[in-house]
């Protein structure tokens, strides 16, 4: 869900001779959005968020990445690294008893050049599938989480409004997004519950179609703003139905963001795959 780039030179001799074209095409394009209540509702909360523009001008971020069982109290804990343009991915696991290798000790780190996916363990470079294949889905994966909110304004996103929803003594507009086709890597539903007050996703439901999981999952969000734009600082997530009905024992996982900082001005070799 990547957003496309274009040459300049290209972009200036384009509009030098296709400029009525070009407009014709952006207003039909505007009619389209104001014409789907769904993505407005999108548009209004990506701009409480900071606004795509803000967005776009981040260059690389860093933040603690926790993702932790309370059921077990395991847990995997990472500084993770991106750089925006290429969605380009780090991360070094400091404690991986959770879901990465966990009966491996020992560090681990991961990267993601915007091409291939690579995983060393003890400084030793991993190159069985198993690993090259988990490296590839928890760098997109963990990307996308930390900027969802903001990519959902990706070409190639669906938005279809639903009936408001009464969840948790809260009155929320409902949008349901789908994704076109070679978009992402899996077909998956969301959900969001959205605050008409605050203009945020409060909640969402979402499936996991890599895994093969089709039932939902429902999350809570809450938010914290770094330099105008905020991110998901706490994520929980448990099984759920469509109507976001959770069953009280349920065990909700925790994903915790801490310590974001932007623009460190990362150097793009750190993601290139190690020599073997």
């Amino acid at each position: 869900m990547k957003s496309p780039y274009f040459s300049f030179l290209f972009l200036l001799a384009f509009a030098a001779c296709n400029s009525s074209a070009d407009s014709a095409q952006t207003a039909n394009a505007d009619d389209a959005s104001n014409a789907n209540p769904g993505k407005a509702l999108v548009r209004e909360m990506v701009a409480a968020m900071g606004g795509l523009d803000k967005w776009h001008s981040l260059q690389d971020i860093e933040y603690t990445y926790t993702y932790r069982n309370p059921a077990t109290g395991r847990q995997d804990v990472s500084t993770e690294r991106y750089v925006y343009d290429g969605e380009l991915s780090w991360a070094r696991y400091t404690e991986h008893t959770q879901s990465l290798m966990p009966d491996q000790p020992g560090e681990v780190i991961q990267g993601f050049d915007g091409e291939t996916a690579w995983l060393t363990y003890k400084d030793s470079l991993m190159t069985e599938p198993q690993y090259v294949n988990r490296a590839m889905f928890s760098r997109k994966t963990n990307f996308y989480w930390l900027n969802m909110m903001y990519k959902l304004l990706d070409p190639g996103v669906h938005y279809e409004q639903m009936e408001d929803q009464t969840l948790r003594g809260n009155n929320y507009h409902r949008v349901k997004i789908t994704f076109g086709d070679n978009v992402g890597d899996a077909q998956d539903i969301y959900l969001l519950y959205i605050n008409p007050d605050t203009k945020l996703v409060d909640y969402f439901l979402f499936t996991v179609m890599a895994y093969g999981r089709s039932e939902p999952l429902l999350t809570e969000v809450t938010y914290e703003t770094i330099d105008g734009l905020k991110f998901p600082a706490m994520r929980r997530y448990a099984p759920a139905d469509w109507e976001g009905t959770v069953a009280a024992d349920a065990n909700w996982m925790e994903a915790i963001v801490r310590d974001i900082k932007t623009n460190s001005g990362f150097e793009t070799a750190m993601f290139d795959p190690p020599a073997s």
